[in-house]
């Protein structure tokens, strides 16, 4: 987002040059995750702290890729003027409706 209001181009190639990163980094999550499993057989505590970092990491790697699809709209023709702040405010009310109270 910054990238887009800002109109600054270098910020919008460093978030798609570390999408691939990101990529591999959930993989290498999701892999440490069942090995854990595997291996350790956690319990209660322990359990639950897998299970929600098997849950977070595809969620953060969405977000990624949702960074990436703005960076990637910021190499279109410039949005016209006053249309920023209708985007930030739909993307606002969409954020409010799923994660209500966040």
């Amino acid at each position: 987002m910054l990238a887009m209001a800002e109109r600054d181009s270098q910020l919008a190639y460093s978030v798609l040059d570390h999408d691939d990163a990101i990529d591999q980094i959930e993989v290498y999550i999701d892999r440490q995750c069942i090995e854990i499993f595997a291996l350790l057989q956690p319990a209660a505590r322990d359990l639950r702290l897998v299970i929600s970092v098997v849950k977070i990491a595809p969620l953060l790697e969405r977000i990624a890729d949702h960074a990436c699809n703005i960076a990637q709209a910021k190499s279109l023709p410039e949005l016209q003027r006053g249309e920023l702040p209708q985007i930030e405010r739909l993307l606002q009310r969409r954020s409010q409706k799923r994660y209500p109270g966040a």
